[in-house]
């Protein structure tokens, strides 16, 4: 276990539950919290090193594609090299973590910003039973979540997105010219209030995606 994640797990476990114990404890763990949090941002300053530019790269979207199904556009596209080492350190740890991806449909307007036609955001979220040592990864509040032992799967569960229905293809006006944006944003998630806004600050557990582009063919929503 190295340094960081050795300090978050102590950290967690550190901060007071209320009505659980006196209040001198309760200010013992808050001063042991910050404590820990100063000594998080030391390492991080001293390895010259956030999640978005992790010795296994940076993270970006690949295979974006764009294609008719029936009536709707349908977007496919996967993310590459977001399971740095320490993310998948931190999600062993218990930290769930999601995965956010922003897509977006434009029309091109000349001399002016690009009309946003159709926007909408998929979650992914991963956690870990260690009891269990289980990953699940979800969609929503709502989903019970798909269950692996596997990492290599549970990696792919999160990073393929595939099928996405944007809009019905008659919405498209005939001679315009439109275009998809996809990015991805990877965030950790159920940090104790104080250290989560501290991790945020230094950027210690973010990961955002450049934009990826792709050009909608016209005779995508010319065909019947």
């Amino acid at each position: 276990m190295n340094d960081k994640r050795r300090i978050i797990e102590y950290a967690r476990r550190s901060v007071p539950i209320p009505g659980s114990g006196n209040r001198r404890a309760a200010s013992h763990r808050r001063v042991v919290v910050h404590a820990l949090a100063l000594a998080l941002i030391f390492l991080v300053a001293t390895t010259g090193s956030v999640l978005a530019q992790d010795e296994d790269g940076k993270a970006y979207i690949s295979d974006l594609k764009v294609y008719a199904d029936g009536l709707f556009l349908v977007v496919d596209f996967d993310v590459k090299d977001a399971f740095t080492k320490k993310i998948e350190e931190g999600i062993q740890a218990g930290i769930p973590t999601t995965f956010t991806y922003v897509i977006q449909l434009r029309k091109v307007v000349p001399q002016w910003s690009d009309e946003i036609v159709y926007a909408v955001e998929v979650k992914r979220t991963i956690s870990y039973d260690t009891l269990k040592q289980e990953y699940s990864v979800s969609s929503g509040s709502q989903d019970q979540g798909s269950k692996t032992k596997d990492l290599q799967q549970a990696r792919e569960m999160m990073a393929r997105i595939h099928g996405v229905p944007l809009v019905v293809k008659h919405v498209l006006q005939p001679g315009g010219h439109y275009y998809i944006e996809v990015k991805a944003e990877l965030r950790s998630v159920d940090l104790p209030p104080f250290l989560d806004s501290l991790l945020f600050f230094v950027g210690f557990w973010d990961i955002k995606t450049d934009w990826s582009r792709i050009d909608i063919d016209p005779s995508l929503w010319s065909q019947p």
